[in-house]
């Protein structure tokens, strides 16, 4: 089951979104080895995907507890569970590593099609307390911010206008 963030139910649903996307590639992944090459190969991809898998959700429960305070335990086995694959991939006669590799890296790909998913426009169109009315009044430029002693904003429009100036003169 998943976890609950002070985030509340975003980070859950991208966190299942993550796990879902990753299995389905994997399995996809996984039919098509299968058929194109062989059982040996397709079985190496599947069983880097699910190590992957396990990865993610380690790293997704160690993103989760920050902020708590504390070093947490998940890093070393994150480590681990990658040296764990490469020594069994490679004490296997019949798996291959190539495949093996690949199929750990399926997690960065759901990344990838995630982050293309949304900034193409597929996902929220704007992050929750970022629209336009939350934001701080912007100064226009008709009315030009005064200098004062502390206003770095006016120093800065004072400092535009001088620049200004000199350009036309």
């Amino acid at each position: 089951m998943l976890e609950t963030t002070p985030e509340g139910s975003e980070y859950d649903r991208l966190k299942l979104w993550l796990v879902r996307g990753t299995l389905l590639l994997a399995w996809g992944t996984f039919a098509l080895c299968w058929w194109a090459y062989d059982l040996n190969v397709a079985v190496s991809y599947l069983l880097g995907a699910m190590v992957g898998l396990i990865y993610l959700r380690l790293l997704a429960r160690s993103v989760g507890n920050m902020g708590m305070g504390g070093r947490s335990p998940f890093i070393s086995s994150r480590l681990l569970l990658v040296v764990a694959l490469f020594v069994l991939v490679v004490r296997w006669p019949s798996l291959k590593l190539l495949p093996a590799i690949l199929g750990f890296l399926t997690y960065k790909l759901t990344i990838l099609l995630y982050t293309i998913h949304t900034t193409l426009g597929g996902g929220q169109q704007q992050p929750r307390g970022t629209s336009v009315q939350h934001q701080p009044p912007q100064p226009t430029a008709e009315k030009p911010l005064t200098p004062t002693a502390g206003n770095v904003l006016g120093e800065l429009a004072r400092l535009r206008a001088e620049h200004h100036l000199g350009d036309e003169g």
